[in-house]
């Protein structure tokens, strides 16, 4: 189950670092996995904000701007929201009174996703808060990580990432399989992936 779990965790690092590598930032294997391992204590933090400790980390090092690198960020959540509702999906239709909260949280991740990755539509909005004073630098910021956010949202950046989120969740939902055998509960693989994918969206 540890090592599930680890696998999981692993599977996440090596989509961080890829995604460095997409953006053409030069930083070495080594700090990148180090910086994305301190985060991991802080996940617990409402939307894991508190993952933007990787960035702080290297931004001392590397030099990274702190909106631009958290474009990764959102990229990151949203393929995990993505990778998730496929498993809560897989076991739809065994759970009827979960259908209607599935529905809703579809649509907000569709919403979500389509404002995320409608380059056009996203700078329209943006450019319309720029023109509130108070929120002019909100704006401009918010647009600079849309540009990082374009790059990650080609389609092979983006095949890839969704992928690598997909793995990564099925060996924590496999992890939360083999726990509740250990305490004497039958369940299915997709029956248990499905209740940790509707867990992990609630």
């Amino acid at each position: 189950m540890i090592a599930l779990v680890s696998l999981g965790l692993l599977i996440r690092a090596a989509r961080w670092h890829y995604y460095l590598h997409v953006l053409d930032w030069r930083i070495p294997l080594r700090p990148s996995l180090l910086a994305f391992i301190a985060s991991i204590a802080l996940t617990a933090t409402p939307g894991k904000a508190g993952e933007l400790i990787k960035l702080v980390l290297l931004r001392s090092r590397f030099h990274i701007s702190l909106t631009e690198g958290s474009g990764i960020l959102l990229i990151e959540r949203l393929g995990d929201l993505v990778a998730v509702m496929v498993l809560a999906a897989g076991g739809l239709t065994l759970f009827v009174d979960l259908r209607s909260y599935f529905v809703i949280s579809l649509l907000l991740v569709s919403t979500a996703a389509l404002f995320i990755s409608s380059p056009a539509l996203r700078r329209m909005l943006l450019l319309r808060v720029t023109r509130i004073p108070r929120l002019r630098t909100v704006g401009q910021r918010l647009i600079a990580m849309g540009d990082t956010m374009n790059t990650l949202l080609r389609p092979l950046p983006c095949l890839v990432g969704g992928v690598l989120a997909i793995v990564a969740w099925s060996c924590e939902a496999y992890a939360f399989y083999f726990l509740i055998g250990r305490f004497g509960i039958s369940s299915s693989p997709l029956i248990s992936a499905s209740i940790f994918g509707f867990s992990t969206l609630a």
